[in-house]
């Protein structure tokens, strides 16, 4: 680098942190225990509420242009729902509805990648089909089914038997194998309880509950499974003081880490939510997300384009209209980014698929004044409306609907982000699907009824304001190797498509700056440019900066914005927190001058402002190249002038 640029953009350049945004105890264990009726009663929430991080401000409310968008030209991909208890499929926009039953018995519809085949249940059984309904036949000779899941990129079915085992089959009967049997020499006889498989299909994880008749459980872990059964792993054994009964909830979108929560071992305490917790996927650690977080699986979105980030609705309380606000959390280190306010409570968000925007429904925070139910809750529910938030740069939230004769619910975004798909609950209690674009417009429906039987909808209440669509439709919306990218290339910011591995790292430490990080083994200082540290293949630079005075949105303006463009024309400023501060990271863009060699930067706000040579500053800058600034950021820590030895 250039020393003339280097020493122009020095003191601006300061760093901090990288993180992105991001019943009784006897009954049955498996997927936690059950949850109790949903009967709209005046039940109390607990004394003691989890509070939801509150967001720095309220977030830009724009409504969208009523100019119309026209309807879509090319296929969306095809929908399977539910109507009247039968299964319909119909190719989106515009196509013909086609019925496949005639029973009235089936629900929960799962297409699998190709498109060309379907899973379904019928009553307790799980039925499989060629999507033109040519072929039909019932899993395992038509007995119960607790679970079952399609391998990411394959026609082959995982599934749990009523005996609890971990079979796969190909979608058309062959290929029959065992993955986990009742008893292994590992353990004792026990059952397979809840599945998900990895995003490269080569681990299926499990639940693995030992439960005698009638008795607690004697022992609750979590497993993995190679794809062909050749490798069971061992990941976590419940009983801590941590997690009681490790409750799964899926993988992150890179493979890296399991989700799962604390099951509570009651269905009354895990209704009104416990902690969410990142397990690595070959063991180790686990690290608490948020401290409460209902378990449903549209509250608990890991980020489609490979990489740790997980969207959370977090709050405490089983009222899904009042204190759940949604963030963005990386999973590797549980760093976390408000982007609802607290007036507001958000469900269902859901990943744009090259991960720059979430689509989410949210209402005006309502306290615990619906949990008896009747007519305010369901006039107050209907005030779910459907939101999209930018994350690049500053985040910024668009309002797309604003209708009242309709209540929105559980987005999805089509393959190549143009349009999100959602489903509506009318006045009267009538289920059905629409399609609006995605940078806003008119909605349309597709579909005019969802009914899991002959019969009304799923009900508005649901269970304290939530809905399991799950159960009523799905969406195939390509093939699945067009539904998930390989790397959040456009992303900013975000991490280069290799992630660097270190020999060992050294420990940087300044008293002065109150400051200490690790960096790899390899750098050397480089006393010409004060405290800058590298080699050949990176570096990394401090400094204290900017007054107290200023909030971090100014702070991180004037260092993205510098007339020396040190991060290029348009910069991307993504807002964060480094050990509960504020602070942000600032990504450069592609035009970037190449001296700079790849200069990004974290600003974070001191826990207290640090005074050197008579100046006071109010924030810690880290610049490193793109390729370490995470790594780097990772470990930074504030500590007291006595403990920060050089």
């Amino acid at each position: 680098m250039k020393k003339g640029l280097m020493r122009g953009i020095a003191w601006i350049n300061w760093v901090t942190l990288f993180l992105l945004i991001v019943g009784a105890v006897t009954g049955v264990a498996c997927g936690g225990p059950a949850p109790e009726a949903a009967t709209p009663s005046p039940t109390s929430l607990p004394t003691e509420v989890a509070s939801a991080t509150p967001s720095p401000s309220p977030l830009p409310m724009e409504m969208p242009s009523p100019t119309h968008i026209p309807t879509p030209t090319t296929s969306l991909g095809k929908l399977a729902y539910v109507q009247g208890g039968d299964i319909w499929v119909k190719t989106l926009p515009d196509g013909e509805s086609q019925r496949l039953t005639t029973d009235g018995r089936n629900r929960e519809p799962r297409w699998s990648p190709s498109g060309e085949w379907l899973a379904f249940r019928k009553d307790e059984q799980v039925w499989l089909m060629r999507a033109d309904g040519s072929t039909v036949w019932p899993l395992n000779e038509g007995t119960t089914i607790s679970a079952f899941a399609w391998v990411p990129m394959d026609d082959r079915l995982a599934y749990v038997t009523g005996t609890g085992e971990l079979w796969t089959v190909n979608a058309d009967g062959t290929g029959s194998a065992t993955l986990v049997p009742q008893t292994f020499p590992e353990h004792g006889p026990g059952r397979v309880c809840r599945i998900a498989w990895g995003p490269d299909g080569r681990w299926i994880a499990y639940e693995w509950v030992e439960q005698p008749p009638g008795q607690p459980p004697t022992y609750q872990g979590l497993w993995k499974v190679s794809a062909d059964g050749k490798e069971r792993v061992e990941l976590y054994t419940g009983g801590s003081a941590e997690v009681g009964g490790p409750l799964l909830i899926g993988w992150t979108g890179d493979g890296r880490f399991l989700l799962l929560q604390d099951d509570m071992r009651s269905a009354s305490l895990l209704a009104d939510g416990s902690p969410l917790y990142a397990l690595p996927a070959d063991g180790g650690t686990l690290v608490q997300l948020t401290e409460a977080v209902l378990a449903y699986s549209d509250f608990v979105v890991p980020e489609p384009t490979r990489t740790g980030r997980v969207a959370v609705v977090a709050g405490g309380g089983r009222g899904a209209w009042t204190n759940k606000v949604l963030h963005v959390i990386l999973a590797s280190t549980g760093e976390k980014t408000p982007l609802t306010s607290l007036d507001l409570a958000a469900s269902s968000p859901a990943w744009s698929p090259d991960g720059q925007r979430i689509a989410y429904v949210a209402m005006p925070d309502r306290g615990d004044e619906f949990l008896a139910g009747g007519e305010p809750a369901r006039q107050g529910l209907m005030e779910r409306c459907l939101w999209v938030i930018d994350l690049q740069g500053k985040p910024q939230a668009q309002q797309l609907t604003d209708d009242p004769a309709y209540r929105d619910e559980r987005p999805l975004w089509a393959v190549d982000g143009s349009y999100i798909l959602f489903a509506r609950l009318d006045v009267e209690d009538r289920a059905s699907l629409w399609l609006i674009p995605a940078e806003g417009g008119d909605a349309r429906q597709v579909v005019d009824e969802l009914t899991p039987l002959p019969g009304p909808a799923p009900g508005w209440f649901g269970y304290y304001g939530h809905v399991e669509w799950e159960g009523l439709f799905d969406w195939w919306r390509g093939p699945a190797g067009q539904q998930v990218q390989p790397e959040a290339t456009t992303v900013a910011p975000t991490p280069t498509p290799t992630t660097p591995t270190f020999a060992g790292w050294k420990t940087y430490s300044n008293p002065a700056f109150n400051v200490t990080l690790e960096y790899p083994a390899n750098w050397q200082h480089m006393p010409e440019y004060g405290e800058r540290y590298g080699g050949a293949d990176g570096f990394f630079e401090v400094s204290p900066a900017f007054s107290p005075e200023l909030t971090v949105d100014e702070a991180c303006e004037l260092q993205a914005n510098h007339k020396l463009k040190p991060y290029g024309s348009q910069p991307q400023v993504e807002r964060l927190q480094v050990q509960g501060q504020e602070a942000c990271l600032i990504w450069p863009s592609d035009d970037q001058v190449k001296d700079m060699e790849g200069q990004a930067a974290l600003i974070v706000r001191y826990p207290e402002p640090v005074q050197i040579m008579g100046d006071v500053y109010g924030y810690f800058i880290l610049w490193a190249d793109k390729n370490h600034i995470r790594e780097i950021g990772k470990k930074l820590r504030f500590v007291a002038p006595s403990q920060a030895q050089s």
